[in-house]
């Protein structure tokens, strides 16, 4: 089985430019057991991630258009939105 500490330390997260990609199946063969725990770990992430994206969009202004054209007061709603997010699951935690 692939350790997790390893997997995190992988060079392909340094030349992926922070995206994890899933080992594609090669035609005609099978994913070996590294390639199938990296794929795994990868998925989680995206689960995870999923799931955030998706609790910020519940406070309704970062997925309903935006239509004050203030400078850089778009980038404060976001900012204020993930604060309340982090906020609340830290709460939600405790």
């Amino acid at each position: 089985m692939l350790n997790i500490d390893r997997a995190l330390n992988d060079d392909r997260l340094i030349h992926s430019s922070y995206y994890l990609l899933p080992k594609k199946t090669p035609k005609g063969k099978e994913l070996t057991a590294d390639a199938k725990a990296w794929n795994r770990i990868v998925s989680g992430v995206g689960v995870l991630v999923e799931h955030v994206i998706g609790g910020v969009k519940r406070f309704g202004i970062a997925s309903d258009n935006f239509r004050n054209r203030k400078d850089g007061f778009g980038d404060k709603v976001m900012w204020i939105s993930c604060g309340l997010w982090n906020y609340s699951s830290v709460v939600l935690l405790d």
